[in-house]
């Protein structure tokens, strides 16, 4: 008999209010809504974790220590990206290439790596990244992006934070956004396990592909489970809308 999983599945009650939650977000809402109910520091360590001591301690090369969903809320000031790399080296993993092309009339964007067809790599250089082709030199130039209505309109530039393409003008308030080891407020918030960059969960595939691309991906998709279960191998837009399937 097939049953599908409902959201008690993977969260739990604050003991408090009621308030249900993630495992990862219990010990941020006990600080939050709570903070005269409990003694925090004796509180965290007994936080139920979706994943067993062994598991931890297996894969700490790649986790950062502090986490919020191994044992609390690290230090603000915490160099984790400097950690990171350091962690990279001391492991020796190789460099994965960025995929190539693999059709002879295609080829990859010099800005950002994205494989199309060769006929339109000028037109992309424009549209996305506002560079041409200076005919003197044959050297990319940034020139203004203008519309079919005469407009100039922004180019988009990688955000060096997250990985993510951001329109020019929105870029300076896209990196105020950016938090590091901050609480998880929303449902759908995470932290990247390799450097705590705040991110919704739909997000830390693709900022791990750009930013991390040494992260294992059996251990980016532990990640994923260490909020949402150690069943649990899809993760939906909402945690109601979830349509996995497990027999019983």
């Amino acid at each position: 008999m097939q049953k599908r999983r409902g959201i008690s599945d993977h969260t739990t009650t604050c003991p408090y209010c009621g308030h249900r939650c993630l495992h990862a977000n219990l010990d941020d809402h006990i600080k939050r809504i709570h903070p005269d109910m409990v003694n925090l520091e004796a509180y965290v360590e007994q936080l139920p974790r979706t994943r067993p001591q062994q598991w931890w301690d297996q894969h700490k090369p790649y986790l950062e220590p502090d986490l919020v969903f191994d044992n609390g809320m690290p230090p603000v000031e915490v160099d984790a990206e400097k950690e990171y790399q350091k962690k990279v080296q001391a492991n020796k993993k190789p460099v994965k290439p960025p995929k190539k092309a693999s059709k002879k009339n295609q080829t990859n964007c010099p800005e950002c790596g994205e494989i199309i067809y060769s006929s339109r790599l000028e037109a992309h250089l424009y549209k996305f990244h506002g560079l041409k082709k200076d005919p003197n030199t044959q050297k990319l130039v940034i020139v203004p992006i203008v519309n079919e209505n005469g407009q100039i309109v922004p180019r988009f530039i990688q955000c060096d934070a997250c990985g993510f393409w951001i329109a020019e003008d929105k870029l300076p308030n896209h990196k105020q956004a950016h938090q590091f080891f901050a609480p998880l407020v929303n449902w759908s918030d995470v932290l990247c396990p390799a450097c705590g960059l705040l991110l919704a969960i739909t997000q830390l595939s693709a900022h791990m592909r750009a930013k991390h691309p040494l992260f294992p991906k059996n251990d980016l998709k532990d990640a994923f489970k260490s909020y949402y279960g150690p069943e649990r191998t899809r993760f939906p837009d909402h945690p109601l809308g979830n349509d996995d399937k497990t027999s019983h």
